[in-house]
């Protein structure tokens, strides 16, 4: 394991992407909004294996970022954050 260099810095980005969708021919309207992370390490923009997104692979699903740091989030703040 290697230590972050001195003054790294992480950049967490959400995004939120209108859907497009049409009910007729001809016409434009938008579905609910998809949320995205995009994560910056040190001014590089990362693209790792779990993002999962083929339109850009610099942006996660929010649902795929969740599943990801849920077991990183505490549940139980009582218990978890006692000093």
């Amino acid at each position: 394991y290697d230590w972050p260099p001195y003054s790294a810095n992480v950049i967490l980005e959400k995004y939120s992407l209108k859907k497009p969708f049409s009910l007729y021919p001809n016409t434009k309207g938008y579905e609910e909004m998809e949320k995205y992370v995009r994560i910056i390490y040190n001014g590089k923009v990362l693209s790792l294996p779990w993002f999962i997104n083929p339109q850009d692979p610099t942006l996660c699903p929010w649902s795929n970022f969740l599943a990801f740091i849920g077991d990183l989030i505490p549940h139980q703040y009582e218990d978890e954050c006692k000093v």
